[in-house]
């Protein structure tokens, strides 16, 4: 506010929408997507329908925005609040698109109504809406309430009910996500504090960055990209399971063509001890199925990888490299080159199955199969047919992706956030977070009788809120309770805490505390424990644990 300005109170009148109303039809609502919305969305849901609802503001005193249409002096300089006509969009813009290009459509300017409405036998349209944490609310919640009261309105309703026959149908699922900071930051182009997409393209594989932000997703609490994690989970995880599993298959079918022992096609149903193999490879490719259907990315993906390793496996028992040594039995190489055959199979199915995630390796691998066209294009079983036949890979494989060196990639980041850098005279430093920030003058970079630690240091402590679920007694420690807590993930953890003689356990459970989550598990007289739940001591015996000041959904960092 202005130091110099008055200010001035007006009455002033606004239309408000009875949400309040609508309170028990949404706890319905929320309840049934119980069973496929994920915990994040089930718990910012339950905690605004948990406070009670209330009537809320639809309109503004704003000279800009959409107008009400209404006449008369009492309505003028009055706008829609945004919030209530911005999620509205979604009907309206299907609303126009029918009137304007449905003209040919059997229901014509009604052709909207089939991606909206229930229909006569009782099937619903599934609307997925895909959104920050922060708009889940206005899904959950605001939105449906919405919808009840256009059907409400369009069948002359008195009170709201679920839909029916005919009414438009409310959202089928919210997979709606965390926020991914850096390196414990929020990302700023106008703080310098980014990763530069054209820097980084200049340097990296572009699937490294897709795979790193797909099994590092925020999908149920915030998570952190860092460059050191990015180069681990790409060196250790990517390269190690499927980019080593490509390269052997493609490298060893080669060896086997170059001594003369033909194309695998020929070896495949050489010998059927790889039945059993084969069978779980398919199960797991229906597991990532399944986990996509969820709307579980980064579960998804994850089991993905679980078939390069299913296939690396595969390749270690069949140990084709004997196989090719002078001496082999026949029933060696039989073994042996129809275990290859399966491996190549597998990294078929993963070209395929991969494709979402990491198209462009997807499509490189494919080309080295001998495999035609775009693997964009085919159907998703195509990755588990089997009657398909196997392919002929080319005698040039090259590795799909190059190791990663940490420390030159610090250096050249640091370089590109000094070039996004704004001019300043002042001194500054600048991290390879890609921030660049002033020093401040006369700031003592020690206090006495601190020792102090860098950011980064600080950083690696991922804190975040858990409400503790149940406690119960260490079986075999007086002191200990085993506490479980919701952490926001789907498993949730277990922690042991030497707390016996401060808390009871009624005291604790329902508790919103502060658990370091990063933490190595360790086993306590036999009960391993999965973090530590932080705690004031005042040195004197007096012992409390952080909490919470308000109710927050488990899983949210701390920082």
């Amino acid at each position: 506010m202005h130091p110099d300005r008055r200010i001035e109170v007006r009455d002033t009148e606004h239309l408000f929408y009875r949400l309040d109303r609508f309170q028990s039809t949404l706890e319905s609502f929320a309840e049934s997507g119980q069973d496929r919305w994920k915990s994040n969305v089930r718990a910012m849901t339950k905690q605004w329908l948990e406070m009670g609802l209330r009537p809320r503001a639809v309109t503004r005193d704003l000279s800009w925005g959409i107008p009400l249409p209404f006449e008369g002096e009492a309505w003028k300089g009055k706008c829609v609040y945004v919030w209530f006509e911005a999620v509205q969009g979604y009907h309206s813009c299907a609303r126009i698109w029918a009137e304007r290009f449905a003209q040919d459509h059997p229901d014509g300017s009604e052709a909207w109504r089939r991606w909206w409405c229930v229909a006569e036998d009782g099937s619903a349209p599934r609307h997925l809406y895909f959104l920050g944490k922060d708009n889940i609310p206005f899904h959950t919640v605001i939105w449906p309430a919405i919808i009840l009261g256009l059907n409400m309105a369009e069948h002359g309703l008195t009170a709201p009910r679920l839909p029916q026959a005919g009414d438009m149908a409310l959202p089928y699922d919210v997979p709606a996500m965390e926020y991914l900071m850096l390196s414990g930051g929020q990302f700023s182009k106008s703080r310098k504090h980014a990763v530069w997409l054209p820097s980084f393209l200049e340097h990296h594989d572009p699937d490294t960055l897709r795979y790193y932000l797909a099994i590092n997703m925020p999908e149920n609490h915030d998570t952190d990209f860092t460059w050191a994690d990015f180069v681990e989970k790409v060196n250790t995880e990517l390269i190690a399971a499927f980019g080593n599993f490509a390269h052997r298959v493609l490298t060893l079918n080669a060896k086997v063509q170059h001594a003369g022992f033909g194309h695998l096609a020929d070896w495949e149903h050489a010998s059927s001890s790889w039945r059993e193999d084969a069978n779980a490879w398919i199960a797991q490719h229906d597991l990532v199925g399944q986990a996509l259907e969820r709307h579980r990315f980064k579960e998804a993906l994850r089991a993905a990888m679980t078939m390069a390793q299913q296939g690396n496996g595969i390749v270690q028992r069949a140990a084709p490299w004997a196989a090719l040594k002078e001496g082999a039995t026949p029933e060696d190489r039989a073994e042996a080159f129809s275990g290859l055959a399966l491996a190549l199979r597998v990294l078929r199915s993963l070209a395929i199955t991969l494709q979402p995630f990491m198209p462009s390796a997807s499509q490189r691998l494919w080309s080295m199969l001998g495999e035609g066209g775009e693997v964009s294009e085919l159907a998703w079983m195509d990755a588990v047919n089997t009657e398909v036949a196997l392919p002929v890979p080319t005698n040039d494989p090259t590795p799909l992706f190059e190791r990663l060196d940490l420390e030159a990639i610090l250096e050249r980041e640091g370089h590109v956030a000094e070039a996004h850098a704004p001019e300043s005279d002042a001194p500054s430093i600048t991290g390879v977070k890609g921030e660049k920030r002033q020093k401040k003058e006369g700031t003592a970079m020690e206090r006495e009788g601190i020792s102090t630690i860098e950011f980064e240091q600080f950083t690696a402590v991922d804190m975040r809120v858990a409400t503790i679920i149940s406690v119960d007694a260490h079986p075999d420690a007086d002191r200990l309770w085993v506490v479980s807590l919701d952490d926001g993930s789907e498993q949730g953890r277990t922690i042991c805490a030497g707390l016996r003689d401060v808390y009871t356990a009624e005291e604790l459970v329902g508790l919103q505390v502060i658990v370091v989550a990063n933490l190595a598990p360790r086993k306590l007289r036999g009960v391993m424990s999965e973090g530590m739940m932080l705690a004031a001591d005042n040195g004197e015996g007096v012992v409390r644990l952080l909490t919470v000041l308000d109710s927050i959904a488990p899983g949210a960092q701390v920082r």
